[in-house]
């Protein structure tokens, strides 16, 4: 298994943000919690730039998890272009699977998550908890 040159990028979560993860080494990639930041620009930017620069080398198979309780507009915003990104994963011919988290009788958060699906074509593996 080949892993990417970029460290890993973990960001803890606070009162605003989600936990984020991102770790090549591991095959961990995951967004988790809730995520209405104050600046979403200077939490999601580098988060962006990161992604870019592992999607032109990523591993043979990534696994991306988004298990969140709550998020606010511009965050959603951010994770459409981070869904567009990881879709490059594709173009390249390695595989991407996107988990996508929500609590059983969260029906908004499975339909953003389908809707997700949809807009960006990539296919989701929804998981209820």
């Amino acid at each position: 298994m080949k892993f990417s040159k970029l460290q890993p990028l973990l960001i803890n979560k606070t009162k605003e943000s989600p936990q984020i993860e991102l770790n090549p080494e591991n095959n961990f990639f995951s967004i988790e919690g809730r995520s209405f930041p104050s600046d979403a620009v200077e939490l999601y930017k580098p988060i962006l730039s990161w992604l870019k620069n592992y999607v032109e080398e990523p591993n043979e198979i990534t696994t991306f998890q988004f298990k969140l309780d709550y998020f606010n507009s511009i965050s959603q915003k951010y994770f459409f272009e981070i869904l567009i990104c990881l879709k490059n994963i594709i173009a390249v011919k390695k595989e991407l699977i996107i988990d996508w988290h929500f609590q059983d009788e969260d029906i908004d958060m499975q339909e953003i998550g389908q809707e997700f699906e949809y807009l960006c074509e990539v296919k989701f593996e929804f998981k209820s908890y």
